[in-house]
């Protein structure tokens, strides 16, 4: 797949005339990620997350309309390419968007947990501005359900327990709701090397309540072994959030991260 993603990238460069004499693969996972140098455009091209939407198109072209917003807002996001129609583009039956690169510091250590809490809550009011018509946080339910039903594993039905456990308050859109990113993670906040970091990969980006990314960044610092003082710093930098939204909400990311590895082992 990874092969098939960096030819369809190719293609689409030389349908829109960009030379490109050096495109590589930066990241194959459940997208794959392709610079295509010597431009300044990255091209992510969906793979593994595809099977998650029935619309594909549809999904892509909210992510591109609200990072465009963030964008013009001046939130620390990486921006949509202004060298490339961003998208979304189908070629070769591959869905992908095109994005402005940015060179990213692999060496950077994680973000001080103060840092982490203070980004997340400034990427929040600026989401808040975003005029995007967002699904509801609460479809993550469905996808669960769909991917469980596709999954042959023993430990699937456990699975569906703990989903069906989850309260309906933690997913369901009430007056505090709002665009919330939907994949808070340290892996989506990117160090860049001259000394930014920028939120990526906005494809879950959907209305619900923060605690959603609250808890994707605090079960991100525990897979990540960073400790109980980085989680208390990390939520005191943030602010007030609801405590029995953010407990259902790291239940649900701790579930969900693990049918995902079930689909996708390494």
């Amino acid at each position: 797949m990874t092969e098939a993603a960096l030819k369809a990238a190719r293609v689409l460069a030389a349908t829109h005339g960009l030379p490109v004499t050096g495109a590589v693969v930066l990241h194959a996972g459940s997208n794959v990620v392709v610079h295509l140098a010597p431009a300044p455009v990255v091209v992510r091209v969906m793979t593994g997350t595809a099977l998650l939407h029935a619309d594909p198109a549809a999904w892509l072209e909210r992510e591109v309309s609200v990072c465009s917003h963030l964008a013009r807002l001046g939130a620390a996001v990486v921006a949509p390419s202004d060298q490339l129609p961003p998208g979304p583009h189908y070629v070769d039956e591959l869905w992908m968007t095109c994005w402005a690169h940015v060179a990213v510091d692999h060496a950077a250590p994680v973000p001080p947990p103060d840092e982490l809490g203070h980004a997340l809550r400034d990427l929040h009011a600026a989401l808040s501005q975003v005029p995007v018509d967002l699904e509801p946080l609460a479809a993550v339910r469905d996808e669960l359900t769909g991917l469980l039903a596709r999954l042959d594993d023993p430990r699937a039905d456990g699975w569906r327990a703990q989903l069906a456990a989850v309260p309906p308050e933690a997913v369901e859109t009430g007056s505090a709701a709002q665009p919330v990113h939907g994949d808070a993670s340290l892996s989506n906040l990117l160090a860049t090397t001259d000394g930014r970091r920028l939120w990526a990969d906005f494809e879950d980006v959907r209305r619900g309540p923060v605690e959603a990314d609250v808890a994707g960044l605090v079960d991100s610092a525990r897979n990540r072994g960073l400790g109980d003082g980085y989680e208390t710093a990390v939520l005191l930098a943030y602010g007030t959030v609801d405590a029995g939204i953010l407990s259902a909400q790291l239940r649900l990311s701790a579930l969900y991260g693990a049918v995902w590895r079930a689909h996708h082992p390494r």
